[in-house]
């Protein structure tokens, strides 16, 4: 059974296998001798996309790349599907944390996705990860200095996507997915995703992420069964994440990625995962560590590597 899921995944892939390139990473030097796993982010988007300003009528926005969302989610999910995290989406083949990349990644069999919030002046809650939307869309204005109605006009370049309200990406998906969302140190901002996820009931479809004790300490109050994952940068506060109620998941990268830092994250009760891992070599070095989920921006190789290597 195991080798027909590899067959069927590998055929889903083969084109993404063949033709992708994949980003210089930065490795890791606290892993046994011999092994050497990479951890990257996301580059972004190249400075030719940006040339091109949208129009003052903008066309309307293809929500629908891939199809209907219900056929997409009617797709088979993979086995592995809890272990493989997609990185905004679908970043590096598509415009990152656009509805055509999270189709995508739904397409490979993906329920893991990823949305990094920025807010509007008047509360509204979008998925990107920088402050403003001018590499996708040549808009050069922060989130925070315009109003929903202004970015819900804008479209990207040169795919004509919207920049999504979380809660469309919600609507979207609804609970066939989880969603990996990751909040700055902001307050206000948390506050207005608990709004979120009170409203639209998903508290069990979230999972929450940020750098921040406090912002997660307050989730926990909410919400002590939604999911918390706390991105960790230095070994003295990866100690300190072993002890906290309000952490689930512990996440590293570089040097903290090593089989003593899994076997303490799992003797603690806790799941232990990496970002962001693309090369091949990188996915199956974090497999066969032992991680229990990473970030990529390659979901169907990470698939085809998780139906060779997990145990």
């Amino acid at each position: 059974m195991k080798y027909l899921i590899l067959l069927l995944t590998a055929l889903a892939a083969l084109l993404l296998l063949g033709g992708c390139g994949e980003q210089n990473e930065a490795s890791s030097s606290a892993l046994p001798a011999g092994t050497e796993i990479r951890t990257e982010m996301t580059t972004e988007i190249e400075s030719s996309t940006r040339a091109e300003t949208p129009s003052t009528e903008p066309p309307e926005p293809v929500m629908d790349q891939l199809g209907d969302p219900e056929q997409l989610l009617a797709l088979p999910a993979s086995p592995y599907a809890e272990h493989v995290y997609s990185h905004r989406g679908t970043a590096l083949e598509e415009e990152p944390e656009t509805f055509a990349a999270y189709d995508l990644a739904v397409s490979y069999g993906s329920r893991y996705l990823e949305q990094d919030l920025r807010m509007s002046a008047d509360g509204v809650l979008y998925c990107s990860d920088a402050a403003s939307p001018e590499a996708l869309t040549g808009e050069a204005r922060a989130f925070s200095d315009m109003k929903a109605e202004e970015i819900d006009r804008l479209r990207t370049v040169p795919g004509g996507q919207c920049i999504p309200r979380l809660e469309a990406v919600f609507a979207r998906y609804g609970t066939a997915v989880h969603y990996l969302v990751e909040l700055p140190s902001d307050r206000e901002m948390l506050l207005a995703l608990l709004e979120l996820v009170e409203r639209t009931d998903m508290a069990g479809n979230v999972i929450l992420q940020a750098s921040s004790f406090e912002i997660l300490r307050e989730a926990e109050q909410k919400y002590p069964d939604m999911r918390k994952l706390y991105l960790c940068f230095r070994q003295e506060s990866f100690d300190d994440a072993l002890t906290e109620d309000c952490v689930d998941i512990i996440g590293v990268s570089g040097k903290l990625v090593s089989a003593g830092n899994c076997r303490r994250v799992h003797d603690a009760g806790k799941q232990f995962n990496v970002y962001v891992v693309n090369r091949a070599s990188s996915i199956r070095a974090v497999i066969e560590l032992g991680a229990d989920s990473y970030f990529t921006d390659y979901t169907a190789k990470a698939f085809v590597l998780e139906a060779l290597y997990r145990d």
